[in-house]
């Protein structure tokens, strides 16, 4: 009777591994074969014409149905091809601002220098200021720019500035404010720097590495204790103020404002990006509309696709399509 007892437990537990078995195979099927809903995109793309002017409405007509879509235009950072990655071969830097200078009595406080062996120290509070700084080789390039001489703004022209790149080093650019004792000297100027721009050139054209807003310029005071400089720098404007002194504290100072390390030669812009123009939540969309600012022939892309948690059906779709003047 026990041995019987014992062969039936045996069959139940045997049955009990083979149910549980097919439980976890049909709950693996479950989330691996879930069907997205509507499969890969019934999806087309059509244009009335092929050729447009700048600034002409291109319509886009869509049919089908997608639960997303995304728009490539074909323009400069918006191009499919480039989807993964764009690496640009920039040449030929160049630099270009605009100047005033008010006030004050002092002569050649402002210069424009360049080094590619600065080491992007700024500010070692472990070391005396400006330490790291003057150990680089700096170029004075003052002479290649024309500066304002009133409080009105001038452009310092666009000047090249190839000469100075060594294969595998940045480029450093600074503006340099140098106050002589006030007291003997006169009162310091106070200089304003505005529209700061590096650009270079590509085969995508000009394409700028750094303005106002990205050059990471900074300003690093030589007498932060002694003689503090009232030096500043906002959004759009390098200010270069001279210090504050006495009549028996009036040294000489001065302070720089330094950019970012610029690369040039290979630089690698990173992927290009489509625009959303349908979401899940979204209508179904009929058409959609675009203008172009720049003649020229552009490979347009609309991609589709209908996703669910686990895996996504897409479709593309391209247009080529002519600008005209």
């Amino acid at each position: 009777m026990v041995i019987m007892i014992l062969k039936l437990k045996i069959m139940k537990f045997k049955l009990y591994i083979l149910l549980s078995s097919f439980i976890v195979i049909g709950a693996c099927k479950k989330i691996t074969d879930v069907e997205v809903n509507g499969g890969v995109p019934n999806f087309d793309v059509t244009v009335a014409s092929t050729t447009y002017k700048v600034g002409d409405d291109v319509v886009f007509s869509l049919s089908g149905k997608a639960d997303v879509i995304s728009f490539f235009s074909g323009e400069l950072y918006r191009e499919y091809a480039y989807k993964e990655g764009r690496i640009i071969d920039l040449t030929i830097p160049s630099i270009s601002f605009t100047s005033a200078v008010t006030g004050g009595a002092q002569n050649n406080q402002l210069s424009i220098l360049a080094s590619t062996d600065f080491n992007g120290v700024y500010n070692d509070t472990l070391k005396p200021a400006l330490t790291d700084i003057r150990a680089a080789t700096w170029t004075d390039i003052t002479s290649r720019f024309t500066l304002g001489t009133t409080a009105t703004f001038l452009a310092s022209g666009n000047k090249s500035v190839a000469d100075l790149l060594v294969t595998g080093k940045p480029l450093y650019i600074a503006f340099k404010y140098v106050t002589q004792p006030q007291n003997i000297n006169g009162a310091a100027r106070t200089w304003m720097i505005q529209s700061f721009a590096l650009t270079g050139t590509s085969t995508f054209g000009i394409l700028t590495l750094g303005d106002m807003t990205n050059s990471g310029l900074r300003i690093i005071d030589g007498s932060p204790v002694a003689a503090p400089t009232k030096s500043s720098i906002s959004a759009t404007r390098v200010t270069l103020l001279g210090n504050s002194f006495t009549a028996t504290s009036d040294p000489s100072t001065e302070c720089w404002a330094i950019s970012r390390a610029f690369n040039a030669g290979k630089i690698d812009a990173g992927p290009d990006f489509p625009v959303g123009i349908k979401g899940v939540s979204n209508p179904t969309l009929n058409k959609y509309i675009y203008k172009y600012t720049k003649p020229g022939t552009y490979k347009v892309y609309f991609i589709a696709s209908n996703a669910n948690a686990y895996e996504s059906k897409k479709i593309e779709k391209s247009v080529d399509i002519t600008i005209t003047p």
